[in-house]
């Protein structure tokens, strides 16, 4: 493909996605999976150290509360797979050298957009989530 869009002779309308474009997506593709990779590896972090403290002695800690973050981190868990399936999903329209109509290109751009809201709302979530559970183990172990 060239660094320019070519019109399709053979289906008028139709568009090749130019390579300019195809490398952005790809740069920002491969951003948003390290990010979610981190917050996996966040969330691991964070499962073990609920188990740490319930091995450990919690003559403070409330049961309830440490299964409410549990469950909370199975659902960040879950989100962070379906953003995973979705760029997944968005990797191979980009890749696959096919020609984008209007509305192909409609299409991968909602996706898209659709994507950048719900990985910033789990960023922010997941930040909020992190400083509450270290903020709930201060309070309640350590004390």
């Amino acid at each position: 493909m060239n660094n320019r869009t070519v019109e399709n002779d053979e289906q008028p309308g139709s568009l090749l996605m130019p390579q300019i474009k195809i490398n952005q997506l790809k740069y920002e593709i491969d951003m948003w999976k390290r990010l979610l990779a981190f917050m996996m590896d966040e969330n691991i972090f964070l499962k073990n150290r609920l188990i740490e403290i319930l091995k450990g002695s919690f003559n403070n800690v409330n049961i309830s509360n440490i299964e409410d973050f549990q469950n909370c981190f199975v659902k960040k868990d879950e989100t962070i797979n379906v953003l995973r399936n979705d760029l997944a999903e968005i990797d191979k329209l980009i890749f696959a050298d096919i020609d984008f109509d209007n509305t192909a290109n409609t299409n991968i751009h909602n996706k898209l957009e659709n994507i950048r809201k719900h990985i910033s709302l789990l960023e922010k979530e997941f930040s909020q989530l992190k400083i509450e559970f270290n903020r709930y183990l201060l309070n309640n172990v350590y004390s």
